[in-house]
């Protein structure tokens, strides 16, 4: 019995110590327990945050029965405010934890896919959850007796690889596109907001580079390189390869086995890893997905090319620099306006063109 309390003791501390290492010095938190979610969240917001928590309890609650996880503990949600970005984190080694930062997307990220980024987030870190923190087979019974080990000499390094969930070690398209799915698969259907699966920014990526001749081949699927306009490749072609195993084969019915067989396989073993479920490999399935991709963008494009051009109307000056814009009530944009030959100003412009200015400032940032 004393064994097991000190083991206990342990994995508090040993929990408490990887939220700690995420959270600011000086930084006062609160706790929010959940049937299945222990969130951390700054103490200043613990009632703003109640029905994000609980939300949330109930997304990790349904993605965990649809993906045949059983939840065996409540999960680390660590929710910080201390960034002006937003984005998410996962880890499963050496114990799992969610990370949410809950400041707003900004237009040039890739995140900015419209309202409910939070919950769109939270969402797609629980995907990376649920498909890493599963082990099987020799692999689980090594993690057992030395738990999930970060490796930084050769011997620790071989335990890693020997005992991680082999999931954690797949292409990191593979991680993304999944996650992505998720975002559309579980987003509420009556909302116009569906994750990046049906937002426009992504099918332009898609449908400038059917335009170039650009879509990746086969074997580049996996490369991770920063692509244009926001976002990177693994990303972006990881999401159009699972939308169309989706769509081909069945939503969630396809995608979770699918996720749970590739942590069937051994570590960094990734194609035959959709053998057992689809009876082909994951080179004949990619040549699927991206001939389909390809005749999808370029039906997009034909159409778009019978449509006459637009022609644009440059409302502000030319000369000026601008920043901020935003849309008022009666159409007018309002916006900081930093003119070469005067103080940077607040200006209002309508949709004629007529230009107005306000209030000036001694920096661009300070209108």
């Amino acid at each position: 019995m004393h064994f097991y309390r000190l083991l206990a003791l342990f994995s508090c501390a040993y929990l408490a110590h990887a939220s700690d290492a995420l959270i600011k010095p000086g930084e006062v938190c609160a706790v929010i327990e959940g049937p299945h979610v222990r969130a951390i969240v700054p103490a200043a917001q613990v009632a703003a945050l109640q029905p994000l928590v609980a939300r949330a309890d109930a997304i990790y609650a349904q993605m965990a029965h649809d993906a045949g996880y059983t939840i065996k503990q409540p999960l680390v949600l660590l929710l910080t405010d201390d960034t002006d970005s937003h984005n998410g984190y996962s880890t499963v080694v050496p114990a799992p934890l969610v990370n949410v930062q809950l400041a707003p997307a900004s237009p040039e990220s890739f995140i900015f896919a419209g309202d409910e980024e939070l919950e769109r987030t939270i969402t797609h870190e629980f995907t990376h959850h649920l498909g890493n923190d599963r082990n099987h087979g020799f692999r689980r019974k090594i993690e057992w007796v030395f738990g999930r080990v970060l490796p930084n000499e050769p011997l620790s390094l071989l335990l890693f690889y020997l005992s991680t969930p082999a999931h954690l070690t797949m292409p990191s398209f593979w991680q993304e596109g999944t996650a992505q799915w998720a975002e559309t698969a579980y987003a509420d259907p009556s909302s116009p907001w569906a994750g990046r699966g049906r937002d426009s920014m992504t099918h332009m990526v898609w449908r400038l580079d059917a335009a170039a001749g650009v879509i990746p081949e086969v074997g580049d699927w996996r490369l991770t390189y920063t692509r244009w306009p926001f976002g990177t490749k693994n990303y972006a072609y990881g999401l159009a390869y699972t939308r169309w195993l989706a769509g081909a084969y069945g939503n969630r019915s396809v995608m979770w086995p699918l996720i749970e067989s590739q942590g069937r396989q051994w570590a960094f073993a990734f194609t035959d890893g959709s053998v057992p479920v689809l009876g082909a490999d994951h080179v004949e399935l990619l040549a699927r997905a991206r001939a389909a991709l390809l005749t999808e963008q370029q039906q997009n494009l034909a159409l778009i090319r019978k449509q006459p051009v637009t022609t644009l109307k440059r409302l502000t000056p030319v000369d000026c620099r601008m920043s901020a814009p935003a849309w008022l009530p009666d159409g007018r944009v309002m916006l900081a306006l930093d003119a070469p030959t005067d103080d940077p100003r607040v200006a209002t412009v309508s949709a004629n063109g007529d230009l107005e200015t306000g209030a000036h400032a001694w920096s661009l940032g300070a209108v």
